[in-house]
């Protein structure tokens, strides 16, 4: 900190060495979040199942981030024409999910862009399906099957857990989700889980 770097620096001690300790500091926070995160993709809690509203989660989160993506220059497009988005689930670990897609959807577009959020059910009312559209930089096509993989990032300071964790989750929920994009253009992230109606 500040102060033991000024009493170090009285003692005759080198200036730097308090420079130092809160690098050390700000990296085993840093250390402890990744350990806390990597703790949570091999051993996640169990869901907490009851009944949500998607549409109510998404929104929620979307209020979060917003500010964020006005900062950024960034549309914010609701076209959710699902008309039942009740499911089974932990209500705490869908924001997780949804805040995880937001935020890696505001990070892809550094020159601002629309960020678009689908929502529809299946023929038969079984499902429903969410589509995140936004325009950002993209994913290459040889790196699309490895983006839900532990520890792939295409952010210099990322931990490469955030989308690892989004399957993890909605795996255990019953629910799929896949990614197509396209370089220079924008990436689509979709996802389908049951309706809590269908069971």
């Amino acid at each position: 900190s500040a102060a033991s770097a000024g009493t170090s620096a009285s003692r005759g001690e080198d200036p730097e060495i308090g420079r130092y300790l809160e690098i050390i500091s700000t990296e085993t926070r840093r250390l402890n979040q990744v350990l806390r995160n990597a703790q949570m993709f091999s051993k996640p809690a169990p869901p907490d199942f009851e009944s949500v509203d998607l549409h109510q989660i998404i929104e929620q989160v979307l209020f979060l981030i917003k500010e964020e993506a006005s900062r950024k220059e960034i549309e914010i497009v609701h076209n959710l024409k699902a008309e039942d988005s009740l499911v089974k689930a932990d209500a705490d670990q869908m924001k997780q999910v949804f805040l995880n897609l937001f935020k890696n959807s505001i990070e892809a577009m550094t020159d601002g862009g629309k960020l678009e959020v689908l929502s529809r059910n299946d023929g038969q009312g079984k499902i429903i399906g969410i589509e995140l559209v936004d325009t950002g930089s993209g994913i290459p096509m040889g790196k699309l099957q490895q983006v839900f993989d532990p520890y792939y990032t295409t952010k210099k300071k990322g931990t490469g857990l955030g989308l690892s964790i989004v399957h993890n989750i909605l795996t255990q929920h019953g629910g799929q989700i896949d990614v197509t994009s396209w370089l220079g253009e924008g990436t689509i992230f979709s996802i389908m889980l049951p309706l809590s109606a269908g069971e």
